[in-house]
């Protein structure tokens, strides 16, 4: 049962960070249903709303696993996973502390990108808002053989 929890722990973790590090590079999940056909202007408009509310939503996240990762250390559940370090089992806010910080990253990594969004519209810089797809041609240039 042991490598099985820390199977769980592990893959909990993994996902925490990597969608911090996806947020850092702008490549998480995004939904663009208009967005491509808008002018740049109003994609950039769009692409700060939508930064804020990335921001405050992951804000309010961390803030719910703070409350619920210090309910569980009040409650000093053991888990069912031995440590490595020593005698004895784990107790469970240990693992879910990842919760905490896995939401702060996305929120600090979503505040950065939100200020770099607001400077961009702010400085008149379209290409910022210009959606590109990697492997494909810039905008206006054909695609295909030459």
């Amino acid at each position: 049962a042991d490598a099985y929890e820390w199977a769980k722990v592990l893959m909990i973790w993994t996902g925490l960070i990597a969608a911090s590090r996806a947020a850092k590079s702008r490549k998480h999940i995004v939904v663009d249903l208009m967005g491509g056909r808008m002018p740049w202007r109003v994609r950039g408009a769009l692409s700060i709303f939508s930064g804020l509310a990335a921001t405050l939503l992951t804000l309010f996240l961390a803030r719910v696993a703070v409350l619920y990762v210090a309910g569980e250390k009040a409650r000093a559940i053991r888990s069912d996973v031995s440590s490595p370090f020593g005698d004895g089992k784990v107790e469970v806010w240990v693992f879910e502390i990842i919760l905490v910080i896995g939401f702060a990253m996305l929120a600090w990594r979503f505040f950065l990108a939100w200020i770099e969004d607001i400077q961009a519209l702010r400085e008149g810089d379209a290409k910022h808002f210009i959606p590109h797809v990697e492997g494909a041609p810039p905008e206006g240039v054909p695609s295909g053989k030459a």
